[in-house]
């Protein structure tokens, strides 16, 4: 800010309602802000009409600014200050203004002076100037706010303002100039803002120090209690003003010149006021007549349109007449106290005249071309066009329409405004209106896509209805099938039954759904989430059971039936494959079930992504492997080409291998013969993947649903759908959450081509620990050093689902176990506190107390803590379970076989969890390595350095120690460590990093 401020905005009550603008000669000097209209200081020219308009509306968000504090804390220090007081001081203070010299010494001014008497040197010297007969017009400068006007935006009329002080800067050279005023401090008492500007301009040499409106003085006098009314009367200290008391009103100048006989006529003194007539018109068409040579010979001009009587910072209005009337009192009454002095006006005041010719004073007055403050920066022809259609005004047809709300007069001027930050384009409210066009012609765009989604929703509901019904007819023929044929089965008719009851029900749960997904699309995955996971416990019991039956029947069924017999060899056949769809339907049910799981939590952001820098040449070859087996089934040729500087990926290992192997078996599905490939090289920063088949290809209105949740193109014989139409969009949504893409061009007959994309891994000088590698060469060695106990094993199944512990009581005890029940938390506890469990399989969720708690509340019991414990649940939270304790944690349905391997490794470790130290100087580089262990049930103590591995392996005589190679050979840990009793047969793993 280089020019004095003069306006300030509290911004609290701005009600941006742009009045300011309208009103504002250099409309400019306002920046529109989100928090309220602000002023450019250095662009302002202090005429206040933004303050009236303000306070008109009741917003009170203007005020303006002066140096009445600065005023009052000097003279509080005791500094000698004169106050020089402005004419309109007769009209705002009427009939009190010798009361008010009175009540501006007992504030502490050492001297009052009469700033009409300043107006008569100024007229004296304005005379002396058209005497000489110069050429131009001489443009009078009392008003400060035409001045600052003239120097930002009218510079080329700068050699035309008067070359003399105004009247408070000559009347305070004379003060200056009287040896017993010579050391005082002047003040300004006016009522105007731009005054301000004035006196601490430069070219004024710092006469006057201080600005001071009646609005702060008045104020400061309610406040201190004073009450002109009841002050003595006080007189000015300088000499009587003659006509100079009415410079404050319009035409002031001229009256008080006319007293010097100068011969002009009327139309040579132009007298202009108020801010829209003198700055919209006059002092460009004054211009315009300079430069035609033409014009008046002397501009008596002034900002305010009833001249300083009226100015911004007034504390007592009055009308028109009252001021006229005031004024010509005043006016008359200092007449008739010069008139019996003199005959001729021009000899009043002589001797001051001829006084101050004497001195030599220097009252001339410079001016400073500002101009350069009020630069704006001009948009380019392509910067204009989007700045227009910014503002919805592409047209010049429309460029016309001129709301005027901005307050600049012209759709230009608010153009330019907005590229120079000074406004933004809300203001507009054209602009306001056609954004409500667009909005509503969005609003009803989307009604046309809710409508679109809302027959989509229809059409996945009838293609569900039409799966269940399939789904539910074929397990029915199975079910009455195995009643016909093995009715002793009783517990089979009963699964069977419960599972139709149950699929039933999914169906009444998914119409129910479908209804709900037209009022809210949200509710879509949590549904989904929450149904997948409640059919993880009967699909257990389906597939358990049904297996158990295979076995039975391969095992002692078959082997004891008279074979030979038609009819019996057909029934057992039949049989045979029934049981086998019951398995492959469930399974395939299993894999719908965790498909949909896992596109509900990726469209939830529910997945945790476990990103590291990985390999994609083997994840390739991790993919390819899982499904060599379906190539060789139909004889398919696989091609791998795979570039050799193919960087690392930061990714989600797994679920890469999903993306891939998904591809894959979409390629061997619709490929009948032929050659598939997979390519894999680096474009730039990303790693692109390829996989082309020689397939059927796919029709070209059916390209861009291939992505599209439930929606399938059909195989290559029957064109009937098959598997859950979500393998694609949850390719999708994995490689999309990886920060790449995926598309599929195709060509009808010719095959097909999926590419995706991922981003390459930054390159870092870290090495980085394969996490996995390590867990298993752990878990191998514990597995291997664990002693075997003999003897009856005894295990308690907590589940409140009676199919479920039926099924496993069946399974345990077919391999010896000793089985005990419990359908609920609390039973469970009582039961473990009375006989001895050699190992616990818990359900999460159950009545009462769930299987979270119940593992919390064993292992914190020192009498219980060290009974193994395997999680059997549908929900996912292995971290939860590993950080109470359990020892392993399987998915509903679970493989049979893994978890009785799991309860044959668990048994043979007998009662001790292995203990792990793990030895890390830097706290970084083995951290993943413990927290990898922690979740997989290990008791894991971490050491910094020697002296603290020293003292826990001493005391927590660990397992397995593991430490980096760096720290192993600078301490010698193993040489130490082995020496220790109790640490003989605990197991080192270094690790290179």
């Amino acid at each position: 800010m280089r020019l004095p401020e003069v306006i300030r905005v509290d911004k609290s009550k701005c009600q941006h309602c742009l009045a300011c603008i309208q009103v504002c000669p250099v409309k400019l000097c306002n920046i529109v802000e989100r928090d309220g209209i602000s002023v450019q200081s250095d662009l302002c020219i202090g005429c206040g009409e933004c303050i009236r308009v303000c306070h008109e509306k009741g917003h009170q968000a203007r005020y303006g600014v002066d140096d009445f504090e600065a005023l009052l804390g000097d003279l509080h220090s005791g500094v000698s200050i004169g106050v020089m007081v402005a004419p309109s001081a007769a009209v705002n203070y009427e009939n009190a203004l010798p009361q008010l010299i009175t009540a501006l010494r007992s504030m502490g001014a050492a001297y009052v002076f009469d700033v009409s008497f300043g107006a008569e040197i100024t007229t004296y010297l304005y005379s002396k100037t058209l005497q000489k007969g110069e050429k131009g017009p001489i443009i009078a400068q009392p008003c400060p706010a035409v001045v600052s006007y003239i120097e930002l935006y009218q510079p080329e009329l700068i050699p035309f303002l008067a070359k003399t002080q105004s009247p408070a800067l000559d009347a305070a050279l004379w003060i200056k100039s009287q040896k017993e005023y010579s050391k005082l401090k002047l003040a300004f008492l006016g009522p105007c803002l731009a005054k301000r500007r004035e006196i601490h301009d430069p070219n004024t040499r710092g006469l006057v120090s201080y600005n001071i409106t009646y609005q702060s003085l008045d104020g400061y006098l309610q406040l201190k209690g004073y009450e002109l009314k009841n002050m003595e009367s006080g007189a000015f200290d300088t000499p009587e003003a003659e006509r100079g008391v009415g410079y404050s009103q319009p035409g002031g100048l001229t009256e008080t010149l006319l007293r010097f006989g100068i011969p002009l006529q009327r139309y040579e003194i132009s007298k202009v006021e108020g801010p829209q007539e003198i700055y919209s018109s006059y002092l460009a068409g004054l211009h315009e007549d300079i430069q035609r040579q033409e014009g008046p010979v002397l501009v008596d001009i002034l900002n305010c349109q009833w001249g300083c009587n009226l100015g911004p910072a007034v504390s007592n209005c009055k009308t028109h007449y009252q001021i006229e009337r005031i004024m010509e009192m005043r006016k008359q009454g200092q007449l008739a106290k010069h008139s019996p002095l003199t005959q001729n006006g021009a000899d009043i005041f002589r001797e001051v005249y001829e006084w101050l010719e004497e001195q030599s004073l220097d009252f001339s007055r410079s001016y400073t071309d500002k101009s350069s403050f009020s630069h704006l920066h001009q948009p380019t022809l392509s910067e204009e066009r989007r700045l227009w259609e910014m503002m919805h005004k592409p047209t010049e047809e429309e460029r016309l329409i001129n709301c005027s709300s901005c307050g600049y007069g012209s759709c230009r001027d608010m153009m330019l405004a907005i590229y120079n930050g000074l406004n933004h384009v809300e203001s507009c409210k054209y602009y306001l209106f056609k954004e409500n066009e667009v909005n509503i012609s969005k609003i009803q765009k989307q009604a046309k896509e809710l409508e679109i989604q809302r027959d989509q929703i229809t059409a996945w509901n009838e293609e569900l209805e039409i799966t269940v019904e399939e789904r539910t007819s074929e397990l029915s023929r199975a079910n009455e099938l195995l009643l016909k044929e093995i009715s002793e089965r009783e517990v089979i008719e009963q699964t069977l039954r419960q599972t139709k009851e149950d699929l039933e029900q999914l169906n009444e749960e998914l119409l129910s759904s479908n209804e709900k997904l037209k009022e809210l699309d949200s509710m879509k995955s949590d549904f989904l989430s929450t149904v997948s996971h409640e059919l993880r416990t009967p699909l257990t019991s389906v597939l358990g059971f049904a297996k158990i039956i295979k076995k039975k029947m391969d095992e002692v069924l078959i082997p004891n039936l008279q074979i030979g017999e038609k009819k019996t060899d057909r029934a057992v056949k039949q049989v045979r494959q029934n049981v086998d769809i019951i398995i492959a339907e469930g399974e395939r049910l299993t894999s719908l079930i965790n498909d949909v799981l896992d596109i509900a939590k990726m469209e939830a952001g529910k997945i945790d992504w476990n990103m590291e820098n990985n390999s994609l040449q083997d994840i390739i070859d991790r993919s390819t492997a899982a499904v060599s087996s379906l190539f060789e089934e139909k004889g398919l040729l696989l091609v791998k080409d795979i570039a050799d500087d193919l960087p690392e990926a930061c990714c989600d290992k797994d679920r890469i291998i999903q993306v891939i192997i998904n591809l894959l078996s979409n390629a061997v599905k619709f490929t009948a013969a032929g050659t598939i490939t997979c390519q894999a090289w680096k474009t730039g920063d990303e790693i692109t993947v390829k996989v082309i088949d020689q397939g059927i290809g796919i029709p070209r209105e059916h390209k861009d649903k291939v992505f599209d949740k439930f929606k399938q193109i059909g195989d290559t014989l029957t064109d009937k759908p098959k598997g859950t139409g979500l393998g694609l969009p949850i390719c999708k949504q994995i490689v999309e959450s990886h920060g790449g893409r995926i598309w599929v061009e195709s060509e009808l007959g010719v095959g097909s081509v999926f590419t995706f994309t991922l981003p390459a891994a930054k390159e870092t000088l870290v090495q980085t620990i394969d996490i996995e590698s390590l867990v298993k060469q752990l878990t191998d060695h514990t597995t291997r050093s664990a002693p075997l106990i003999e003897g009856d094993k005894r295990i308690l199944v907590i589940d409140d689902d009676d199919n479920i512990r039926q099924f496993l009581r069946q399974e345990l005890e077919s391999v010896g176990y000793s089985v005990q029940e419990a359908s609920d938390g609390l039973t469970a506890i009582n039961l473990i506190k009375r006989e001895k469990m050699h190992l616990i399989l818990l359900d999460v969720k159950m009545p009462g107390m769930n299987g979270f708690d119940v593992a919390a509340i064993l292992k914190n019991d020192p009498g219980t803590m060290d009974i193994p414990i395997v999680i059997l649940s549908i929900d996912e939270d292995k971290e939860r379970g590993y950080r109470i304790g359990v020892d392993r944690y399987l998915t509903k349905p679970f493989n049979t076989e893994q978890l009785l391997k799991e309860i044959s490794s668990l048994l043979a470790q007998g009662n001790h969890r292995k203990k792990v130290l793990v030895v890390d100087e830097k706290k970084t580089q083995l951290n993943s390595l413990a927290e990898a262990l922690k979740n997989k049930g290990y008791l894991v103590c971490e050491a910094a350095n020697q002296e603290e591995c020293l003292e826990k392996a001493t005391r927590e005589k660990p397992d397995v120690i593991v430490a980096t190679m760096i720290v192993s050979e600078t301490y010698d840990l193993m040489t130490k460590l082995g020496k220790e009793k109790g640490l003989e047969n605990s197991f080192f793993l270094l690790v290179d990093i």
